[in-house]
């Protein structure tokens, strides 16, 4: 989980990082995608690096998949707040995607709509949510 939740905070704010001249997605993954890497800090290639967010938000949906079962584990006091923690930053990724992976926007908004939906979520189940 500590994985997932650095990996969102990077996909969050991979225009800052860029600014901040931190590349958080591997050159290597980067180049598979088509980017190239001196049109990148120009904000050049978008659809070759929405390729690559694309792969990276996947990846990072797995790796929470694994926490909802730790969610039954903690019991139904500590498993809803991690439960919360999930859906908040599902709620992130769910963002970049909505952006169509656009992750060069800067971070995706979070107000208090989105804090009252993941906590009223969480408060009526530590349950993972169908997203089928």
């Amino acid at each position: 989980l500590a994985s997932a939740l650095q990996l969102t905070a990077w996909l969050a704010d991979l225009g800052g990082e860029l600014e901040r001249g931190r590349l958080r997605i591997p050159v290597d993954e980067l180049t598979r995608s088509g980017v190239a890497l001196d049109a990148l800090r120009g904000g050049g290639e978008p659809a070759a690096l929405a390729r690559a967010v694309a792969a990276h938000v996947a990846w990072t949906r797995s790796l929470y998949s694994k926490g909802w079962e730790l969610c039954r584990a903690l019991g139904p006091w500590r498993g809803r707040e991690l439960a919360f923690v999930l859906r908040w930053h599902a709620a992130t990724l769910s963002a970049i995607e909505h952006a169509h992976f656009d992750a060069l926007r800067g971070p995706p908004p979070s107000g208090w709509l989105r804090l009252m939906a993941c906590a009223t979520a969480s408060l009526a189940s530590s349950a993972a949510p169908r997203l089928a």
